[in-house]
């Protein structure tokens, strides 16, 4: 009973370093809006979603005696539509992509009115080397550059020789090591030596049951 005891929380201790891993380095997916259609005369709830070029607006049919859907001819910023009219539990989505906003019904019930509003996506930030941090705008489409010239200086005068001592330029400072890779290194070299410990235990507890057989 112990020997088990021991392997179960060895292996418990060794998989929670890799979990926590994991989650780290699990992406971030984009954001959605949920739209719900309640009934024909509630219509969509709620009425008026916005959204960032981009990303996706849901409707999910909550209405348990209507068939319902979602479409936008071509007055939109661009045609969608959620899918044909579905009974209830039924889900369709859309990416939006042009800005704008949207006037949308439902297919068969054309008082069902909601508006989807999209605006600009979120310009993108960079950082440079050295610390600066440069933000690029998505609808930049052209850039300036300016170029000055300077004329030559001719002396007047004869040029006097100077000596110049040299500084002692400074020790430039050592980067500083990865913080993620020191702990991704930790947690798995954690993770093999809990498993060896775990894997030990075992063998131990089947030679000890065939001793005692």
């Amino acid at each position: 009973m112990r020997h088990s005891t021991l392997i179960t929380t060895a292996l418990v201790l060794a998989l929670a370093p890799l979990v926590a891993l994991f989650g780290r380095m699990t992406p971030a997916f984009g954001k959605e809006a949920q739209v719900a259609i309640v009934s024909i005369v509630q219509g969509y709830r709620p009425g008026t979603v916005t959204v960032a070029s981009g990303e996706t607006v849901t409707w999910t049919n909550e209405d348990a005696e209507q068939l319902h859907n979602a479409v936008c001819d071509a007055s939109c910023p661009e045609t969608f539509t959620s899918g044909p009219s579905a009974p209830k539990g039924s889900v369709g989505s859309h990416r939006f992509v042009k800005e704008g906003t949207y006037r949308y019904h439902c297919e068969l019930h054309p008082n069902m009115v909601g508006f989807v509003v999209v605006t600009a996506a979120a310009p993108a930030t960079t950082v440079a080397p050295g610390g600066a941090t440069t933000t690029t705008s998505p609808h930049a489409t052209t850039s300036s550059s300016t170029t000055s010239t300077t004329s030559p200086v001719v002396p007047t005068t004869e040029p006097t020789t100077t000596t110049v001592v040299p500084a002692i330029a400074p020790a430039q400072p050592t980067a500083p090591s990865s913080d993620k890779n020191d702990s991704r290194k930790i947690a798995l070299a954690v993770s093999a030596i809990l498993l060896v410990t775990a894997l030990a235990s075992f063998l131990a507890t089947r030679a000890s049951d065939r001793r005692r057989a």
